[in-house]
């Protein structure tokens, strides 16, 4: 039972985006976010690492338990985004942990 969650670790408010991309009234291109959900989720750090390419660039990762919800499930990944205390992490991968139980987010931010 290693996918068991409890209700009460779910102790902080995230925001799942989706972000569509959209032309301007000049032609040009930009990112619309659109709120698919505001959630209840527990947060668990995967893991830091640091890249050096020309450059250094802190990469975190974080997974995030929510309840399971269909409009999640059903979006493309690469456009979705949590927001968690007005910082934006890219989803990178969403599993589904029992039968439509609950989710698993696995997120990313560089810095």
């Amino acid at each position: 039972m290693k996918d068991f969650v409890f209700i009460g670790k779910m102790d902080r408010r995230i925001d799942i985006v989706k972000k569509i991309p959209t032309k301007g009234s000049t032609g040009a291109d930009y990112l619309t976010s659109v709120n698919i959900a505001s959630v209840w989720a527990s947060k668990k750090p995967l893991k830091s690492d640091e890249s050096v390419d020309d450059k250094v660039v802190m990469i975190n990762s974080d997974q995030f338990v929510i309840r399971y919800h269909p409009d999640i499930v059903k979006e493309k990944i690469q456009h979705l985004y949590v927001v968690d205390n007005n910082v934006e992490l890219n989803v990178y991968g969403v599993e589904k942990v029992g039968r439509k139980q609950f989710l698993k987010l696995n997120c990313d931010r560089r810095e």
